[in-house]
């Protein structure tokens, strides 16, 4: 395949290098990434959707210099100065692993989506991404049926075909539900070990911070070229405990330094911030929380602060103009929040949908958003 590929406006390493799956509605769903909107093929085994006709298609739609609809989310992220997954790709295949190839018959990355199973029910979320969400999920939709949110264990697929192992360098866990409560992610590395061996697989975990792993995955992870775990962390104190709910934040940040202390030195440490309706008007107080409290490894390698924006109802996506000055004003001195707020669209539309939704939830948890957050609520 010639080079040229790479310069079509909807080139990705992703199509080429990597492969994602997910529990998906009792069936297994593929996709390049896990920024991917969409499936491409559900209910075959990696090696089938690797040489599918889906895949294939969608190869040649960007070799015929088409964007792809599924990647709406990067196109989107780099209008607004932001950087996208694709961008990290090309980043981490040309400038860190040196490799260009883009004719590989088996995955060089895998994500693998662990499923729903989570012990929080994150107000972001749904009964799709955590098992915790069900019993509120039929409180606001008394006729949803929500046989298909049920965690199974034995859903999720299990790679054991060595050959379709033998090239992995990369592998990123993620939800759903938390990955440290399964033990799915021990099981791939595993199989990955037998396949080839771990010295040179990078492995990346999207994490709730409040689960540790035992001394065997530590030492599992010690066998690795590198770990890296982002923390999903969107706000601090009342607030997060509001957001993430379930969780206790003392706790979390209890957690978050005991893997700090304790991973091998193999180890980098993230913190991904999920923005939205829920907390735009505070991200400057998580940025200073950040800086004065989390802002390296043990090693002293800086623990990056990372903004993702939320999807669907909690998805913020205009402000007044009059709001819009007073942010700007807020975040001054915060340049990564200045960029944030120029993906808002100028409109004195209301935000009914999500003023709807937040108090249905409320009433169902027996919180109060309005009350948490009095100056950023009377403002919307």
């Amino acid at each position: 395949m010639p080079d040229d590929i790479k310069q079509q406006p909807g080139f990705c390493y992703e199509f080429f290098k990597n492969q994602a799956f997910w529990s998906y509605k009792n069936t297994i769903g593929y996709n390049p990434c896990s920024f991917f909107k969409g499936f491409i093929v559900t209910g075959v085994d990696p090696k089938e959707a690797w040489y599918g006709p889906e895949h294939k298609s969608l190869i040649e739609q960007i070799s015929n210099g088409e964007l792809i609809d599924g990647c709406r989310a990067c196109y989107r992220a780099e209008r607004n100065g932001l950087t996208s997954r694709r961008q990290s790709s090309r980043e981490l295949y040309e400038n860190f692993y040196n490799d260009t190839d883009i004719t590989e018959n088996s995955p060089v990355g895998l994500d693998y989506s662990v499923g729903n199973l989570c012990n929080l029910k994150c107000t972001i979320c749904n009964p799709e991404n955590s098992s915790k969400w069900v019993e509120d999920w039929t409180q606001l939709y008394p006729n949803a049926n929500v046989t298909d949110y049920l965690y199974r264990k034995n859903q999720y697929v299990e790679i054991t075909d060595t050959e379709h192992l033998s090239k992995i360098r990369i592998v990123h866990f993620h939800g759903g539900g938390d990955p440290f409560l399964s033990d799915s992610h021990v099981r791939l590395l595993e199989n990955i070990k037998k396949s080839k061996g771990l010295s040179d697989v990078r492995v990346f975990y999207n994490v709730n911070g409040t689960n540790q792993v035992d001394p065997a995955v530590l030492k599992l992870w010690s066998e690795c070229s590198l770990v890296e775990i982002y923390f999903s962390i969107d706000d601090i104190g009342d607030r997060f405990e509001y957001q993430r709910t379930g969780a206790s934040w003392d706790h979390t940040v209890k957690t978050m330094q005991w893997y700090r202390n304790h991973l091998p030195d193999n180890h980098m440490l993230y913190i991904n911030c999920t923005w939205g309706y829920l907390n735009l008007f505070y991200l400057d107080e998580l940025c200073d929380w950040h800086t004065s409290n989390f802002n390296t490894t043990r090693l002293r390698d800086p623990v990056n602060l990372i903004f993702q924006k939320c999807t669907g109802d909690y998805q913020i996506n205009h402000l007044s103009a009059k709001n819009i000055d007073i942010l700007q004003t807020k975040f001054k001195n915060r340049p990564e929040l200045q960029n944030l707020l120029n993906m808002l669209e100028v409109s004195g539309k209301s935000h009914s949908v999500f003023w709807s939704k937040i108090k249905r939830l409320d009433k169902i948890r027996n919180t109060n958003f309005k009350e948490l957050c009095p100056e950023w609520s009377e403002l919307l």
